[in-house]
């Protein structure tokens, strides 16, 4: 072969293989651009396992809250615990940087519009400017907003829906602006509300979760007050819906040893509507049983939740003031007289002293009684003097006239 059939072979061969490296490079660059497309898809997977991975182990964490938040809920006999529970699981559940629960108020002879109302029973929030106690209306600010719903509602949410609600001047927890809320409701009545503000996990199921917490509390607050309710049928008078004599006996007795035993003041607190008889002979039996039904929910107005109130017969009521004194006993009662001579009870103007009014007595342990009957005696004496001094009048054992 001569030089230039050597030049061209070479050159041939060259170009060949240069048609190969080009070839190789475009299979090569394809190859590589597959294996980037792959990298970023397995990379979405990836996240997307890791998110779903995130949101197993979420909804597992609450799954293994749920026995401890039944078995709590279930052995609370006292509605203040419930929201102090709840709180609890959604501290650890959520993570929320601040969070409140609600509970709506129980309405009043003086305040019929009180069961419209929501007072924080339960408030983790640092550095916040609300606290326990506060209270919302229906309908006001986010947190009134969501009362009035039936359905969870998301930070999102409530800046669409609840904007008309919000009050510029709002303060304390009507100004609290959840990312999440959910209404606590049996039966289409709202018993509370939950509300939490930035929590650390927020998830595809967190709405999911934040409402099975709160229909779980909306069933341990309505189950607990069903269960009241049933429990107190025995122990309370059927017309005025206060504690028989009975339990007043009962307790009296146990309040005693206590104050006995442990060196605690105690007092009681006995009185009888002044002209009764008359009050039933001029306006009737139905008008009598009216009286003593309004009586009875105006004093437990007056009175702690530790004190023992209840219907000692006919027309006599009997207060158990645990840890009073004889002095602070006798405030009490005064306060008591003087809430009823002030109310406007139908035909009040009636009766001889122009009003509906009581006269009482007051004793202490162990000044005047070292047992229940000693008490209840002395104090039945004491009233029998405010009766002899012209009624309308607290006096106390050893005849101290407080009212005139």
């Amino acid at each position: 072969m001569t030089d230039n059939g050597i030049f061209m072979l070479s050159i041939l061969i060259s170009l060949a293989l240069l048609g190969m490296l080009i070839v190789f490079f475009i299979r090569a660059r394809r190859l590589s651009r597959s294996l980037e497309d792959q990298t970023r898809e397995i990379r979405t997977l990836l996240k997307r396992i890791h998110r779903i991975d995130e949101e197993l182990n979420f909804v597992l964490d609450f799954i293994r809250e749920l026995p401890h938040l039944t078995g709590e809920l279930n052995n609370q006999m006292n509605p203040r615990g419930i929201p102090e529970v709840l709180m609890n699981v959604v501290m650890r559940t959520f993570q929320p940087e601040q969070a409140v629960i609600l509970l709506r108020r129980k309405r009043t002879l003086a305040q019929p519009d009180r069961d419209k109302e929501f007072i924080a029973a339960a408030v983790a929030a640092p550095r916040s400017t609300f606290d326990r106690g506060m209270v919302v209306a229906m309908g006001e600010g986010d947190l009134g907003y969501v009362a009035q719903q039936h359905r969870v509602l998301d930070g999102t949410e409530l800046e669409r829906e609840a904007a008309p609600h919000r009050n510029v001047r709002a303060k304390g927890v009507s100004a609290f602006r959840p990312d999440l809320a959910s209404p606590m409701t049996i039966d289409e009545r709202t018993l509370g509300v939950m509300a939490l503000r930035r929590p650390n996990k927020q998830k595809p199921f967190s709405k999911d979760v934040f409402r099975v917490v709160a229909q779980m509390g909306a069933f341990a607050l309505n189950n607990l007050q069903a269960y009241a309710e049933v429990k107190s049928v025995a122990d309370v008078d059927p017309l005025t819906k206060i504690w028989n004599k009975g339990v007043l006996n009962f307790r009296l007795g146990e309040l005693v040893f206590d104050a006995e035993e442990n060196k605690l003041n105690l007092a009681v607190f006995l009185f009888d509507i002044d002209h009764f008889k008359n009050y039933n002979d001029v306006n009737g039996h139905v008008a009598g049983d009216r009286l003593l039904q309004t009586l009875a929910r105006l004093v437990k107005e007056q009175v702690r939740i530790d004190d023992i109130f209840g219907r000692f017969g006919g027309e006599e009521f009997l207060l158990i003031l645990p840890g009073k004194s004889k002095s602070q006993a006798r405030i009490t009662g005064e306060k008591i007289r003087a809430a009823i001579e002030a109310y406007d009870f139908p035909f009040g103007d009636k009766q001889p002293l122009d009003r509906l009014t009581i006269s009482g007595g007051v004793a202490c342990f162990p000044q005047d009684g070292r047992n229940s009957s000693e008490l209840i005696r002395a104090a039945d004496q004491a009233l029998y003097q405010a009766k002899r001094a012209g009624r309308n009048r607290v006096m106390a054992a050893g005849a101290v006239v407080l009212a005139g």
